[in-house]
């Protein structure tokens, strides 16, 4: 019924074994180093990220940094800016406020002129006034 035949059961295994070997040497052997190369390049690319990650949060730390100084001088230029203006604003005030008081004190003294120059005036003329005040009550 059925024949085995060891010189065909060894050229089997014999065959079987070269394919083993061939398929170890040009198969097996290059996609376990391309496994291992990927492995290592994967762990590689890891530990770079992760240092690039620490790299970045003290980036980011010296940035923020470098903003709140930034901030506090900024801050500190536009107090300085305020408080010139206001004294600048402060001295112009000064000034012209300076001048309208002699401005005012010049007309308050005109007026007090006008005013006597006025009533000397309105008294020299009294006698005048009073008759054609008299001459236009009598025509009445």
């Amino acid at each position: 019924m059925l024949d085995l035949s060891l010189g065909l059961m060894l050229f089997v295994v014999i065959v079987f074994l070269i394919l083993l070997k061939f398929l170890n040497e040009f198969l097996y052997g290059p996609l376990l180093s391309f496994m291992d190369n990927r492995e290592r390049t994967i762990s590689k690319d890891l530990e770079d990220a992760k240092k690039n990650s620490s790299d970045t949060a003290s980036y980011r730390e010296e940035a923020e940094a470098i903003i709140t100084k930034a901030k506090r001088e900024a801050s500190k230029i536009r107090e300085e800016a305020i408080n010139e203006a206001k004294s600048l604003a402060e001295k112009e005030l000064d000034a012209k406020r300076v001048e309208l008081e002699g401005e005012y004190e010049s007309f308050i003294s005109d007026l007090e002129n006008r005013k006597r120059n006025l009533k000397s005036s309105l008294l020299a003329n009294l006698p005048l006034y009073k008759e054609g005040i008299r001459i236009k009550l009598s025509q009445l």
